[in-house]
């Protein structure tokens, strides 16, 4: 990585601080394209975050803007209820004297998709770890690291030897 300083990067470090000792300890994972971008030694271009809690990407998105007091009802964070997603912007929020305004983080929980014969779009419902990284579309953006304890896990074994 070069030495610029990363906003994204600053994010995750700032949230996996906030979470430790809350209810959403071991239970938050970056996903998909910036644990790709880490392994590569690349600097990520955004936080995708899985929250391993039935409806755990809004409910998570709502108690961080309020705890960061940038919560503003009906567009931060806005809301996907469908596919129990939420996307949140850290405007005017400060971390090691860095502004990390206009970082977006998008927040989901593990879903399932279930896919009907007479429609493109999913039934989503609540799953686990295994059953989200299967729905995603390459190996390599199936990976997950745990914010709390920095484990990387490639749940299908072929993610981390693909890149």
């Amino acid at each position: 990585m070069d030495n610029t300083i990363n906003k994204e990067i600053l994010a995750i470090q700032m949230i996996s601080e906030t979470i430790k000792g809350t209810i959403w300890e071991n239970k938050v994972f970056i996903a998909g394209g910036a644990v790709r971008d880490e392994i590569m030694g690349l600097s990520p271009k955004d936080v995708d975050l899985l929250i391993l809690e039935n409806a755990g990407g809004i409910e998570f998105a709502n108690w961080f803007c309020k705890l960061l007091n940038i919560y503003k009802e009906n567009s931060n964070p806005i809301i996907f209820p469908r596919f129990g997603t939420a996307k949140f912007i850290l405007n005017g929020i400060h971390f090691h004297d860095i502004d990390l305004s206009g970082i977006d983080i998008e927040c989901v929980m593990p879903r399932k998709e279930i896919y009907d014969s007479e429609s493109r779009n999913p039934k989503v419902e609540f799953g686990n770890l295994q059953d989200d990284v299967r729905r995603r579309d390459f190996t390599v953006n199936s990976l997950l690291k745990n914010i709390s304890t920095n484990e990387i896990l490639d749940l299908t074994k072929t993610g981390i030897e693909d890149i």
